[in-house]
């Protein structure tokens, strides 16, 4: 089996970061937290987390397609986690990395304080699965497979910080062979002085014909559609109970993000629809 030379670099900088856990019974519980205004759309960032980014790629050799091209599949990951010594973020911190863990198929958070052996070890894992799975398509080095790249990528990254909040986001892209790859993308808000994990609740002030007025006017705009013929836009079928999105809603400098994933609402050219509505 050729087998290229992984290569995993740290980069140290001094920025914004934050992330959430998506399995909140692993996670440190915290009550939650009310946001105002100012925390989503203050620019200026008095203390800020510092992160470290971990990359990999590395490659492997699956066999020849119909066309006798090599084919190989990759794996490249791009991941930024935060590290600071300020005993009020600890909790954060933790519940950020936590999540990072979660990403990458550590559910019992052993890695949570290595990133950098946790990337390593999923890239690795990943890398194997796949050639495991085209196994049984390939004869005498011949696979029935349409393309020559294969890619799993993964992209976790700094979106928001402010004085009381730090959202991070993180893109999957899964190619492996057929018409077109997949893609999934979140968003997750912390607080970082408690480390709650904001989801649902950034809505709490909304009363429900309010919001679904917001996510009308939100998913018309960006159909480019008349809000009273969503229906024929997208697969909604009651436009006064517009249902909420499968991901976690965050926020950034604009407000709460909303973002549907592929074939949640629409057809696979239509995108991933989203929109941002006012934080309260």
């Amino acid at each position: 089996m050729k087998h290229c030379t992984p290569f995993i670099f740290v980069l140290g900088i001094l920025t914004c970061v934050a992330c959430s856990n998506s399995t909140s019974q692993k996670q440190e519980q915290v009550s939650s937290d009310s946001v105002t205004n100012d925390s989503a759309t203050s620019s200026l960032v008095s203390n800020k987390f510092s992160i470290d980014s971990v990359i990999y790629s590395d490659s492997i050799y699956i066999g020849r397609n119909d066309n006798r091209d090599s084919v190989w599949a990759h794996v490249n990951i791009n991941c930024s986690y935060p590290y600071t010594d300020n005993p009020n973020w600890q909790m954060s911190k933790k519940n950020i990395l936590y999540w990072i863990c979660d990403i990458f198929d550590d559910s019992t958070h052993s890695n949570w304080n290595d990133c950098v052996q946790l990337v390593s070890k999923y890239g690795h894992k990943e890398l194997k699965k796949i050639k495991d799975d085209f196994s049984e398509l390939c004869v005498d080095d011949t696979c029935m497979i349409c393309n020559e790249h294969l890619e799993h990528n993964i992209d976790c990254k700094l979106l928001f910080e402010n004085d009381s909040l730090i959202t991070f986001g993180v893109g999957v892209y899964v190619f492996m062979d057929g018409a077109h790859g997949g893609y999934h993308y979140e968003g997750r808000t912390f607080n970082k002085n408690t480390g709650h994990v904001y989801n649902f609740d950034l809505l709490s002030k909304y009363d429900k014909k309010t919001l679904n007025n917001y996510m009308l006017k939100g998913l018309s705009e960006y159909f480019e559609c008349p809000a009273d013929e969503l229906s024929s836009c997208a697969d909604i079928s009651d436009i006064d109970n517009i249902p909420l999105p499968s991901a976690s809603l965050y926020v950034t400098e604009k407000g709460i993000n909303f973002i549907y994933q592929q074939y949640e609402i629409a057809c696979y050219a239509a995108g991933m629809p989203s929109f941002v509505i006012p934080l309260k």
